[in-house]
C-alpha cells in the first residue's frame, strides 16, 4: 500500500519522514495510528502541522508509551 492509500486509509496524514522509515518502524507507526482515538489523532495532526519537518513521530512520547505497552503486554 502506498504512502497516499495509507493516509486515506488512516483519516490523517502520515508523518514527513515515514518514507525514510524502517519497514518495522512503519508497521509499528500504521499500526499505532490506527489506534488512536479520534482526540488523539486531532492531537497528532495539530502536532505534525505545528511542528512540521521537525516532527518525529518515532520520538514522541505517545508513540514510546504504547510501544512500551505492547512490548510489555503478556502474549
Amino acid at each position: 500500500m502506498n504512502r497516499s492509500q495509507l493516509n486515506d486509509q488512516l483519516g490523517i496524514q502520515l508523518p514527513p519522514a515515514f518514507d525514510s522509515y524502517s519497514d518495522q518502524d512503519k508497521r509499528d507507526v500504521v499500526e499505532y495510528i490506527r489506534q488512536l482515538t479520534p482526540i488523539e489523532k486531532q492531537a497528532y495532526t495539530i502536532a505534525r502541522g505545528s511542528l512540521m519537518t521537525s516532527f518525529n513521530i518515532l520520538k514522541s512520547n505517545g508513540f514510546h508509551e504504547w510501544k512500551t505497552a505492547r512490548e510489555n503486554a503478556p502474549s
